[in-house]
C-alpha cells in the first residue's frame, strides 16, 4: 500500500541522510520508480552520484545507466544538491 512505501522511502532517506551509501542508493531507486515519493529521475540521479561517491558498485552502475538515459540536457540540469526536506 502507498504509506507503506512512503514509510520505506522515509527510512530510507534518514538513512541516507545518516551516510549509508546502500540506502543512498535506494532511495534513488524509489525515486526513479516512484516508490513511495515522486517519480524524479533527477533526484534519482542525485542519490545515485552519492551512493557511487561512496564506493558502492551497485549505485555506480545505476548512475551510469541513468545518465545515458538522461543524455547530456538531462545531465546538466541533474548537476545541483540534493534537495533537502524543510525543517
Amino acid at each position: 500500500d502507498e504509506s507503506e512505501r512512503a514509510r520505506a522511502a522515509d527510512w530510507f532517506r534518514r538513512a541516507a541522510e545518516a551516510g549509508d551509501a546502500r540506502a543512498m542508493h535506494g532511495l534513488g531507486v524509489c525515486h526513479y520508480r516512484g516508490i513511495g515519493v515522486p517519480c524524479d529521475p533527477l533526484e534519482a540521479y542525485a542519490w545515485f552520484c552519492r551512493a557511487a561517491a561512496s564506493g558502492l558498485a551497485v549505485a555506480v552502475e545505476a548512475r551510469d545507466r541513468l545518465a545515458r538515459k538522461l543524455g547530456p540536457e538531462g545531465l546538466a540540469s541533474a548537476r545541483r544538491p540534493v534537495r533537502r526536506p524543510a525543517p
